[in-house]
């Protein structure tokens, strides 16, 4: 027995247009998702290698201070930033993600010891000085941060 045309095709009716609508949705979230973990992971990656350029640009600034010894007086900020490595031009070498010539983006700080404790320096320096320098590391995705090393530096 034969059944009609409309019969035949009762088993193969096809997708329906919600249907279809409702994958294109799932699979555009889907790669939206994926992309924006892509995005965060490279990121991820960039802020990882600009703090390791912001710790070695303070380690290297440090030795700087280190070889221009003992300060006559109190470390001023310009004293300090003549020792942070330099270009080929003579410009202060600033670290990839630093802003790469944003001197906002560095400061110093200078205290002496007075025999008890840390004290903003009063001129003529004690026999201990603390230099902090900061490097403000900017990124795209993530929060900056602030990369820090404190150099002691001790009267011979």
């Amino acid at each position: 027995m034969t059944r009609g045309p409309a019969a035949a095709g009762d088993g193969d009716r096809g997708e329906t247009l919600v249907e279809l609508l409702i994958t294109v949705m799932v699979i555009g979230m889907s790669v939206s998702a994926v992309l924006g973990a892509v995005v965060a992971g490279v990121d991820a990656a960039s802020l990882g290698r600009k703090q390791a350029d912001a710790k070695t640009f303070l380690r290297v600034w440090a030795e700087g201070i280190e070889r221009a010894g003992w300060p006559s007086s109190c470390a001023t900020e310009s004293a300090v930033t003549a020792a942070a490595p330099r270009t080929a031009d003579g410009d202060v070498a600033y670290p990839n993600g630093v802003g790469g010539t944003a001197p906002e983006a560095v400061t110093v700080t200078t205290r002496e010891w007075t025999g008890s404790a840390w004290a903003t320096c009063s001129g003529t320096p004690s026999d201990l000085q603390e230099i902090t320098l900061r490097v403000q590391v900017r990124t795209g995705v993530f929060p900056s941060g602030s990369q820090s090393l404190a150099v002691v530096v001790r009267k011979p």
